[in-house]
């Protein structure tokens, strides 16, 4: 989790460089692709599979709620093979995850 936490930082560290924003984001969403490996493949167990797996959730509502990444994951994808486990965990889990973004998407509308 601390590499994850690191990515996140990161990101939030560029706000004011466009490259280096995209840059961070892309090893963000390469950490979640990691992250979700170890996941759909049972290489996490018990407490820190749902720890992970927490985190992995919260993550990808994030970023459908953030349009602006829309297009930066769109051009990060370099061949068919990008983002499979990331891909398969998010259909395992599609309706917790498009619940959790709708609420997301209300308490932001709401703010």
């Amino acid at each position: 989790m601390k590499a994850m936490n690191e990515r996140e930082a990161a990101l939030s560290a560029t706000k004011d460089d466009l490259a280096k924003q995209r840059h961070a984001f892309v090893e963000f969403m390469n950490f979640l692709e990691i992250y979700a490996a170890a996941v759909n493949t049972k290489l996490l167990v018990g407490v820190a599979r749902e720890i992970v797996e927490d985190k992995i959730v919260d993550s990808i509502v994030e970023v459908m709620i953030t349009p602006q990444w829309h297009d930066d994951i769109e051009q990060s994808i370099r061949s068919p093979t990008t983002y499979t486990h990331l891909g398969r965990f998010i259909r395992k889990r599609r309706p917790a995850i498009n619940s959790q973004a709708d609420a997301a998407r209300k308490l932001a509308n709401a703010a």
